[in-house]
């Protein structure tokens, strides 16, 4: 009993009540029901292609940053000695990236000039009248290119052996084209305008950094054959899936075996300018087939081709960074597959030049977001919530019946070993300017060069996973900064993340009932403890490593019960495309393929299950307040019913129908809309606390379950 008065609670309550749309009836769809009214009453804004109420989240904690990188707010800085001038001069190169990012009229007088130098540089590789480029040169381009974070024709990643997850293991793949999916290559509106926006971005980096004249026809030419050599180097990349699948590209050779697949490039010498390397290096190919191709490719390209298209990919790396008329044309490039175009709105500049610092130095620039926003008695909290979540998956796991006694104690024993990170890391010790000092020694800023500082610091975090070869897996690292809005689990580590972003208000806050907390971000903890056990996670052991622990029968139990999802994804195809969508196939190139999403889909699921259960059991024990209603609460609700709002709301989202078509190739999750539909559906406490009738849209006869 009893009425919530914290800010938080008035807050949500308001923001709760405004989402819901009171003419769809729950039980028919509870995604429209809940979150028709956030929907209609936000606007899209011009330079995003969706918007969420995580980036609603993620622009309040760039807005707190951007106060302290403005001048606006003085952090608290350290006064203990030795500490207390680093974590000025800490503070002050933070405040020069954003101060040279903002600079706007430095920039637009610039023009294209901050890459003159890189152009002279990749010019220098190639010489008049040379047919083919030799192996030599290309190589040592593609190295120099690398040092200072521009990938070209070949990703380099270090990462854990996934067969010996303490060690480190170069891996290398496909890359090169400009945008997130190949099938972007097929579409009407990207083959129609990106050779011109090409040649328009040439023109401006061309005149004012090479300062070398062109006619229209030239580079109208130049543009078409770089399309036209991307078009070809994505037609080589294997599958997504086939990348995503860990046995397929898992391929081991040795640096000097690589010849084997392809002569015009020489991987040792690229990977030599930055480090030396023997070549008896072990190098995981995540697709040898595509370094075949390349190597079709190259030897069937002529030289003057390869050299624009190296120019092309300086200039499209730059690009976001350079004057507003050549950004502009990047935001249009991006535009094709997004649906964003045009000049971005220079009042909100800050949320980009934020971005930008947090990108390059987010563990710095994190100490003063967890400083403002994440105590100690926070961190418990959800820390305690995570150990409520892990204990009823274990709890169920002991008496889920299709699991047999030895899968089931490999399962407990993985899931006891995850390890659990909260808020932030401590290495670097985010709470430690000398540490932080250290991780970020050898990058410079300046308040005047704001592509030298992004060069800079890309060139750092090139030397940091180079740095990596050849030393142990650390396991106090992390993938995220402390202000990110997000949460993952990592297979090689066995661990889950929640950083300090997302540990705010509407998702968490100490100041906020239990049924809000567990509603959101405990289904968010369950979603990632899933992940250990999903479609590709239940591949690992305990210690990371890729291993089959599963007997046969109850392997081939899990993919029987993975399928149940799979049809019922296809069957909510229906909730999803409104007339407005258009034919998928001609806007994405390929159809929709549900098992991509299976590993979210499953997540999601679980999740939700999970957080229902610990919270179940935590109500008749929680301490007095912690479950009282929310002030002027919706009509009729229940802490039961406020739970699955609080989930539901957490996914409402605006979104172009361009960005969706490309998500539905490109990004594992499902569409907003059908996450809340499908857990839902699923779901027998969310039935019983609606009254949903069986059979009805929300209460489906047949229901998925796994976990």
């Amino acid at each position: 009993s009893g009425i919530c008065q914290t800010k938080e609670c008035l807050d949500l309550a308001q923001r709760m009540q405004a989402s819901i749309n009171t003419t769809v009836d729950p039980c028919d769809d509870f995604y429209a029901h809940s979150c028709d009214g956030w929907i209609g009453n936000t606007t899209l804004p011009d330079d995003q292609s969706s918007w969420t109420r995580f980036k609603e989240l993620h622009k309040t904690n760039m807005g707190m940053l951007n106060d302290i990188l403005a001048r606006e707010v003085e952090p608290e800085l350290s006064t203990e000695p030795g500490e207390a001038e680093v974590d000025k001069a800490n503070l002050e190169q933070l405040r020069s990236m954003y101060s040279a990012c903002m600079d706007t009229d430095t920039i637009d007088a610039l023009g294209g000039t901050p890459i003159h130098p890189l152009f002279t540089l990749v010019r220098s590789y190639f010489s008049p009248g040379m047919d083919r480029v030799p192996s030599a040169n290309l190589s040592s381009l593609m190295g120099r290119l690398l040092a200072r974070g521009i990938t070209t024709l070949l990703s380099v990643q270090v990462n854990p052996d996934i067969h010996s997850p303490k060690d480190n293991l170069i891996r290398m793949g496909q890359a090169g084209i400009s945008f997130t999916s190949t099938g972007a290559y097929h579409t009407k509106s990207v083959s129609l305008h990106y050779p011109t926006h090409i040649r328009q971005v040439l023109s401006l980096v061309l005149e004012k950094g090479i300062r070398r004249k062109f006619g229209t026809e030239d580079l109208t030419r130049i543009a078409q054959s770089i399309w036209e050599f991307e078009s070809k180097l994505a037609a080589i990349f294997s599958s997504s899936s086939w990348i995503a699948d860990p046995v397929k590209s898992y391929n081991m050779y040795s640096l000097g075996n690589i010849s084997t697949l392809i002569t015009a490039m020489d991987v040792s010498q690229v990977l030599s300018s930055m480090i030396a390397l023997g070549n008896d290096t072990r190098i995981q190919l995540s697709s040898p087939a595509y370094m075949q191709g390349l190597h079709r490719l190259l030897t069937g390209t002529s030289a003057e081709t390869v050299q624009w298209y190296f120019l092309w990919k300086v200039a499209i790396f730059a690009a976001p960074h350079l004057s507003s008329d050549i950004s502009s044309l990047y935001q249009d490039i991006q535009g094709l597959v997004t649906g964003i175009t045009g000049l971005v709105d220079p009042s909100q500049r800050w949320e980009m030049c934020v971005d930008y610092v947090e990108q390059a130095a987010g563990f710095s620039l994190g100490r003063y977001f967890v400083q403002a926003t994440f105590t100690e008695s926070t961190k418990e909290m959800a820390l305690s919530i995570v150990r409520g979540i892990k204990d009823e998956f274990e709890d169920r796991a002991k008496v889920l019946p299709w699991l047999d006694d030895t899968t089931r104690e490999a399962l407990l024993t993985k899931s006891r070993a995850i390890e659990v990170k909260v808020g932030y890391p401590v290495d670097p010790d985010v709470k430690s300017p000398s540490s932080l000092a250290g991780w970020y020694d050898g990058a410079r800023a300046t308040n005047k060069d704001h592509v030298g500082n992004m060069l800079s610091f890309e060139s750092l975090k090139t030397c940091k996973t180079l740095g990596k070869i050849g030393q142990p897996v650390h396991q106090g690292r992390w993938n995220d900064f402390p202000s990110t809005v997000n949460a993952y689990y990592s297979r090689h580590h066995n661990e889950i993340v929640f950083p300090s972003g997302i540990l705010q208000a509407p998702f968490f806050s100490d100041l906020l009932p239990d049924y809000i907390n567990y509603g959101s971000m405990g289904m968010f903890v369950g979603h990632e403890l899933s992940h250990a056990f999903d479609v590709q996670g239940r591949k690992y052991d305990a210690e990371g490593a890729l291993k089959d622990w599963w007997t046969p029968q109850t392997a081939t139990t899990f993919s029987n019960k993975t399928q149940c999802f799979v049809d019922q994804l296809k069957q909510q195809q229906s909730f999803l495309f409104p007339p407005w969508v258009g034919n998928l196939t001609e806007k994405t190139g390929s159809p929709f393929d549900p098992t991509l999403m299976m590993s979210e889909v499953l997540a999601d699921n679980s999740g939700l299950r999970q957080a229902e259960r610990a919270w179940g059991h935590r109500l008749g024990k929680a301490e007095p307040g912690r479950n009282v209603m929310l002030p002027d609460a919706v009509a009729g609700a229940t802490p039961k019913k406020l739970f699955y709002y609080a989930y539901a709301q957490d996914f409402c989202q605006q979104i172009r129908p361009d960005k969706l078509s490309s998500n539905l190739q490109t990004d594992p999750h499902p569409p907003m809309r059908l996450r809340v539909l499908g857990a839902l559906q699923n779901s027998g406490g969310f039935s019983a606390a609606f009254q949903c009738p069986l059979g009805s849209p929300m209460n489906p006869k047949d229901k998925c379950q796994l976990w």
